[in-house]
């Protein structure tokens, strides 16, 4: 419910033949794990949203799951409502949201 809610507010990354290449090409063993990093990347993004966090540790991006990341716009920008919408929220350039 979170990581759909995050789609409300947020741009979500795509990934190209780019992203492909560098992905296939990695050290991380983890293929979906590397190109959404390097999709991430590509559009400097300002936060993965992951169920994951520990496939990113390599990450020069910072991390976190859903609630992490609504919980600190909640702070941030204020309250939520009922429905856990963070409301006067400022727009985010791109978020990379995974699995």
């Amino acid at each position: 419910k979170c990581m759909k809610k995050l789609c409300d507010f947020v741009s979500i990354a795509p990934s190209t033949y780019r992203e492909t290449q560098l992905a296939f090409n990695t050290p991380n063993p983890d293929f979906e794990d590397a190109l959404q990093y390097y999709s991430a990347v590509a559009v400097h993004a300002d936060v993965i949203v992951t169920r994951n966090e520990k496939h990113f540790r390599f990450s020069e991006i910072p991390v976190m799951d859903a609630m992490e990341y609504l919980e600190g716009r909640k702070k941030a920008y204020g309250p939520i409502d009922e429905d856990q919408t963070v409301l006067n929220e400022s727009p985010v350039k791109y978020i990379h949201s995974l699995r």
